[in-house]
């Protein structure tokens, strides 16, 4: 593991997801940090951070074919939109324990995710 990986996060990694070219990557993890990171030199060089209130967890990620969007779910029961450049387009507030999203595989019209999540509450 190339050392700039190492102090990308405060809290284990859930999630590494490479966009379709393979030139990017994008960490999620357990600090709610989500970071953008340059394959060829394990550079990080950007973040997505939600407005206002750091998020939880953040269990899942997905890039759109073309990487010009990406979106998180988060242990919160949020689901977060961005621009590739880390712009917050949308947030929704899904419900329950987000762990997994995807968006439809259907290049050029990536207009719809799909989510899995645990709707286990606390009392």
């Amino acid at each position: 593991m190339h050392p700039y990986l190492l102090h990308i996060h405060e809290r284990p990694v859930t999630l590494i997801k490479f966009n379709y070219d393979g030139d990017f990557f994008i960490t999620a993890a357990k600090d709610g940090d989500v970071c953008l990171v340059r394959t060829e030199n394990c550079e990080r060089v950007g973040t997505y951070q939600p407005l206002g209130d750091k998020a939880g967890a953040v269990f899942a990620v997905d890039i759109t074919h073309d990487s010009q969007y990406v979106v998180t779910a988060n242990a919160d029961g949020k689901m977060v939109f961005y621009t590739f450049e880390g712009e917050q387009v949308k947030s929704i507030d899904h419900g329950g324990i987000l762990k997994f999203v995807e968006w439809n595989q259907k290049p050029g019209a990536q207009n719809m995710v799909v989510t899995c999540n645990d709707k286990f509450k606390s009392p």
